[in-house]
């Protein structure tokens, strides 16, 4: 399976206090969250490729992306 490079997710840390702080609305200073905007894979991750979301059937093999 080819997974695109540049398509990465925003993978927030386990930190429920940071998790609050992205969330909050009054929060106005965008530059405690730079680091996260960073091309970064924390956890092991396991991607299967489907045909659409509403139906979610399996078109191939899944993959294991290894944490960075």
């Amino acid at each position: 399976m080819q997974i695109h490079t540049k398509a990465s997710p925003l993978l927030l840390p386990l930190d429920m206090a940071l998790v609050n702080r992205w969330l909050d609305e009054s929060t106005t200073d965008p530059s405690e969250f730079e680091p996260l905007l960073q091309p970064y894979i924390p956890y092991d991750l396991i991607a299967q490729q489907i045909d659409k979301p509403s139906t979610y059937n399996y078109l191939d093999m899944s993959s294991f992306i290894t944490k960075d």
